[in-house]
């Protein structure tokens, strides 16, 4: 026999998801409501589609490519000076990206942390089910 959740939804009615473990479903466990959280908020840093927004630093470095560049034609900056600001602006580009992909590395770690996690809950919840069944 499966439990229903003990929990009540947002609009004031019972949840109708069976229970994982114990009284509640994933949704409603409390000992997860961080994850939840976490996973949430996760939404809310990506442009649309899931595309990343455009960082203010490569704005700034779009910024100073184009400068350079419009100096250039004008005459403002010698070649060689432009040279080596688009040298610095690559730097800082490549830094930037390193950076980017640090972050998006500590995500995914605990992203699946958090999916581990949630397989051995759920492993645990199917053993503790069918120790109840074989018991009665």
């Amino acid at each position: 026999m499966s439990v229903k959740c003990q929990a009540t939804t947002r609009g004031g009615k019972p949840c109708n998801v069976v229970a994982s473990a114990g009284q509640w479903c994933a949704m409603h466990d409390p000992g997860r409501a961080e994850a939840r959280r976490r996973n949430a908020a996760k939404g809310g840093r990506r442009a649309g589609r899931g595309r990343p927004s455009v960082s203010p630093e490569i704005e700034a470095i779009n910024a100073n490519l184009d400068d350079l560049y419009t100096g250039l034609l004008a005459g403002t900056y010698l070649p060689g000076t432009v040279a080596v600001g688009t040298q610095v602006q690559n730097a800082k580009l490549r830094a930037v990206e390193a950076n980017r992909k640090l972050k998006e590395t500590e995500e995914l770690e605990g992203r699946i942390a958090d999916l581990e996690n949630a397989v051995a809950w759920n492993e645990n919840a199917k053993t503790n089910a069918r120790s109840r069944s074989n018991h009665r």
